[in-house]
C-alpha cells in the first residue's frame, strides 16, 4: 500500500489547537504519496500562504508539482508572486487560466502585476493545460477541466483523484462548481474504481438553500463515504447540516490538519475535538 498524507495549507478556519497558522479566504492543500509532494491550490494571498507553508517546514522548491483547480483568486491569487519563484516545478493548469475570475474579490493586486504574471504563467516552460481526465503519475489522477453549472462562476475545474487500495478514492475538491455528482462520477470513470472512501475541500453549498442543500446532503449519503471534510465554501450552516445528518463520517477542517493511509496519519485528529 502507497502511504498518503493529505495536509491543509490554507483555509478559511484555522484551529485554536494550531495556533500557529494563518487563516485566509481560499484553500491549498498538499498530497504526499510516499516520497512525492504535490500542491493542490495555493489559496488567495501569498503571505498567507507561505506563512503556513514554512510553519509546516515546507517551501515551494520542496514541491515539484503544483496544480490549480479553477482559475479564481481564492484558489490562485498567491501565484501571483509564487511565479517568480519556481525553478523546475512542473504546473498544472486549467484551460482557462488566462481568464482570472476576480468577481467578488477585493485583493490588493495590481492590474499589470496581474497581467504580468499570467503570461509568465503561460509562457512557463512546463506549464501543462489539463483538459481530459487522466492519470498524472502513478497513484494521482485527475478529473479533468469540468464544466461548471453556475452561470455567476463558469469557469472550469478540476479535481485531484487518488485511490487508496482496499478502501476506495479519496477526491480532493476546489469549489465544485461542476457540483458533486458529476465530479464524482467522472472520478469513477477515469480510475474504474466505483467506491468513493471521502471527499475533502470545498462543497460550495454556502448560497445553497435548506431544500436544495438536504437533497445534496441526501446525495452524499448515498455514497456510503467513510469520512468528508467540508472546507471553504462550503459555508458554516451547511456544514453543521451535514454534521447533523452524517454524524462523525463529517470532520471540520482547519489548517494543519491531515488525512493519512498506511502507516500512522490519522483522518484530520484535531477534528475528534467536539468544540460545541
Amino acid at each position: 500500500m502507497k502511504n498518503v498524507k493529505i495536509t491543509c495549507v490554507s483555509e478559511n478556519t484555522s484551529s485554536f489547537l494550531r495556533s500557529r497558522f494563518l487563516a485566509t479566504h481560499g484553500q491549498s492543500l498538499l498530497l504526499e504519496v510516499d516520497s512525492k509532494k504535490y500542491l493542490f491550490d495555493v489559496s488567495a494571498i501569498y503571505e498567507g500562504f507561505t506563512y503556513n507553508l514554512n510553519s509546516l517546514g515546507l517551501k515551494l522548491a520542496d514541491i515539484p508539482t503544483i496544480i490549480l483547480s479553477h482559475n479564481h483568486l481564492d484558489h490562485s491569487g498567491a501565484l501571483f508572486k509564487l511565479v517568480y519563484e519556481f525553478t523546475n516545478q512542473n504546473l498544472l493548469l486549467p484551460p482557462d487560466m488566462h481568464k482570472i475570475n476576480e468577481k467578488g474579490y477585493d485583493l490588493s493586486y495590481r492590474k499589470e502585476d496581474k497581467e504580468k504574471a499570467i503570461q509568465k504563467l503561460i509562457d512557463y516552460k512546463n506549464t501543462t493545460i489539463i483538459t481530459n481526465g487522466k492519470k498524472l503519475d502513478e497513484n494521482v489522477y485527475t478529473t479533468g477541466s469540468l464544466d461548471s453549472i453556475d452561470k455567476q462562476w463558469p469557469d472550469k475545474e478540476q479535481s485531484l483523484v487518488i485511490p487508496i487500495e482496499g478502501k476506495g478514492l479519496v477526491i480532493l475538491v476546489g469549489c465544485s462548481h461542476p457540483t458533486i455528482p458529476v465530479i464524482v462520477e467522472n472520478a469513477k470513470k477515469v480510475t474504474g474504481v466505483e467506491k468513493i472512501y471521502g471527499i475533502i475541500g470545498g462543497l460550495h453549498y454556502a448560497r445553497m438553500e435548506k431544500e436544495e442543500l438536504l437533497k445534496n446532503i441526501e446525495y452524499l449519503k448515498s455514497l456510503n463515504l467513510e469520512f468528508i471534510v467540508p472546507s471553504h465554501c462550503t459555508g458554516f450552516n451547511a456544514t453543521i447540516l451535514m454534521k447533523e445528518i452524517l454524524g462523525e463520517k463529517v470532520r471540520y477542517s482547519s489548517i494543519g490538519g491531515q488525512f493519512g493511509s498506511g502507516n500512522s496519519v490519522e483522518i484530520f485528529p484535531n477534528l475528534k475535538f467536539n468544540l460545541s
